[in-house]
């Protein structure tokens, strides 16, 4: 299966999210994980617990 343009785009953004918080020492532990039907982007632990984040990428070259 071949991926749609959407997800290719929405893959890049969420790896330029990872890479924006590893290069501020934050400790990613999950991409792309199923809770159900939903799914969260990325999980990393904050001081006080994990912390899930959706990633919008837009494509006018704003950066993160």
């Amino acid at each position: 299966m071949t991926p749609t343009r959407s997800r290719t785009v929405g893959d890049i953004g969420e790896s330029v999210a990872v890479q924006f918080l590893n290069d501020r020492g934050v400790l990613v532990v999950g991409r792309n994980v199923f809770v159900d039907r939903d799914e969260i982007d990325i999980i990393y632990q904050g001081p006080g617990g994990l912390v899930a984040v959706e990633v919008k990428t837009v494509r006018n070259g704003v950066d993160p």
